[in-house]
């Protein structure tokens, strides 16, 4: 019998090479049977692992478990409580990369081990008295060789596994359309399974980032491909994280992240579509950028970008002057044309925002100058849900001021140094123009621009500094206004009156 054994053995080895059975290729099945395919080339996975097993001696970590190789040539793993741990034997392939699908049936607690041969290892964790901790997760292996004693006793064997394999069957996130004040739509694409069978496909969504299927969700089937879901019970005005997602017998799996903001009620046109706190009881919308004026038409608008301001051009000040100008005395609401330097000419505030103004929607009285308190209060008092107020920057080149929305979220954009008042200079935030337009504006945000300020036909400080009017008077002389520059920041500044300083006007929320 001894004799008979050893020539068994002898075959075995002569028929192996002691050596890899077959090179790494494509499964020879194609249902993980007996159904011969042709090959093609396929490389170890990442995460391949080599490793070693001897007979009842020694053990790997697959799963979190201790798996054998027993002195009967089979595959065994340690018993844990609550994990049910089982084999497949999927037959003969060229290598681990072509363990490719999970089957449905054939599961058994012992699997004998044959070089040559792929296997699927299932962990299914179920504890009666933690529900959520229930899982089902898969390892994949190849039996590269036996390993042999001098006498061509099988002492062990060779072998190549992936451990946690197919957790992850790819979806991403479609762009997020049809936006309403309490509905939108979005949905995602499935373009992998991860080799197990697709069950539920949806999208989830919450006003923090990173939504789980624990939030709001809605599903659309199962399987491969695109599909869209209506997020319905929408806030309006508000900012939400939106994620696809896919599940299969594995896990639970999320595509990238999008967010969007729920429409508001009544924004009026030439407005941003962030709502702002000026007191504990009162709202706003910014103007789209500040104020400009034209004296040949006698012609009011706002910027047409948040980033927009005249600079130099504002020395051509005259009552005749064709250009554009948006640096203004205080309360020069019905003669934007002054351009004295005596204060007593600006005696009397009149608002800018009681003309009509052509993009704004060309009504008289319909927009109005912030108060210095309501300045203050944006600033530096208003509660938002974030708690970031404002913050330095640089977009699309221009220095500035951020003011966030009370709705803003710090998951849409990562900004630095926020709520500085000094030792915040303009840098810490260097804004592309495809960031500010398609992230921080789309989301409500507004910027004022570092515009400088004008004496009379001098201009000064374009660039480094910014000097916006509130309503407020100081004294007989000067008016309150907001000034910043590479460093601080001031909701107590005062210019003189005659001074020109930039317009930034605000629509009420009704």
């Amino acid at each position: 019998m001894k004799v008979k054994r050893l020539l068994v053995l002898m075959l075995i080895a002569l028929s192996i090479g002691f050596v890899s059975c077959k090179k790494d290729g494509a499964s020879t099945t194609a249902d993980g049977g007996s159904n011969p395919i042709n090959p093609t080339n396929c490389d170890d996975p990442e995460g391949t692992i080599t490793a070693n097993l001897r007979n009842d001696s020694g053990y790997i970590t697959v799963l979190n478990g201790t798996l054998k190789m027993n002195t009967a040539d089979n595959f065994e793993f340690n018993s844990q409580p609550y994990h049910e741990r089982t084999f497949v034997n999927i037959g003969e392939v060229d290598g681990l990369g072509c363990v490719e699908n999970i089957p449905q049936s054939g599961w058994s607690n012992q699997v004998a081990v044959i070089p040559g041969n792929g296997y699927v290892v299932k962990d299914k964790y179920d504890h009666p008295y933690y529900p959520d901790d229930k899982y089902t997760k898969y390892a994949r292996i190849y039996v590269t060789r036996y390993i042999l004693s001098a006498n061509y006793e099988i002492l062990g064997a060779e072998l190549k596994y992936q451990d946690n394999w197919m957790s992850n069957p790819k979806v991403t996130t479609s762009e997020v359309t049809n936006i309403e004040k309490t509905t939108a739509t979005c949905g995602g694409n499935v373009t992998d399974d991860g080799g197990c069978s697709i069950i539920e496909r949806g999208v989830c969504w919450s006003t923090s980032p990173n939504p789980t299927i624990n939030n709001d969700h809605a599903k659309n089937g199962n399987g491969l491909g695109c599909y869209n879901v209506m997020l319905t019970n929408l806030t309006p005005g508000t900012i939400y994280f939106v994620r696809a997602y896919v599940e299969n017998d594995l896990d639970i799996c999320y595509g990238e992240q999008v967010f969007f903001q729920t429409l508001l009620d009544n924004v009026p046109t030439g407005a941003i579509g962030g709502m702002f706190s000026v007191s504990s009881d009162k709202k706003v919308f910014f103007s789209q950028g500040n104020l400009q004026y034209q004296a040949s038409t006698n012609t009011w608008r706002f910027a047409e970008n948040q980033y927009d301001y005249v600079g130099y051009e504002n020395a051509n000040i005259s009552p005749n002057y064709n250009g554009w100008i948006d640096l203004f005395g205080w309360g020069t609401g019905n003669n934007p044309s002054n351009s004295s330097t005596n204060n007593v000419d600006y005696d009397t505030f009149i608002d800018w925002g009681e003309n009509s103004i052509s993009n704004g929607g060309n009504n008289v009285n319909t927009w109005l100058t912030l108060t210095q308190n309501e300045w203050e209060y944006v600033i530096n008092s208003r509660n938002t849900t974030s708690g970031i107020r404002y913050a330095k920057a640089t977009v699309n080149g221009i220095n500035g001021v951020i003011l966030l929305p009370d709705n803003w979220s710090e998951g849409v954009y990562w900004l630095n140094n926020t709520n500085s008042d000094y030792n915040a200079p303009y840098n810490s935030n260097i804004i592309s123009l495809s960031n500010w337009t398609t992230i921080l504006e789309a989301i409500g945000a507004v910027f004022l621009p570092a515009a400088g300020y004008r004496d009379g036909t001098f201009i000064g400080n374009e660039g480094p500094t910014g000097d916006y009017w509130s309503a407020t008077v100081y004294d007989s002389d000067w008016a309150s206004n907001i000034f910043f520059g590479p460093s601080p920041l001031s909701v107590m500044g005062r210019s003189p009156r005659y001074r020109g300083c930039s317009v930034r006007l605000v629509c009420p929320a009704e």
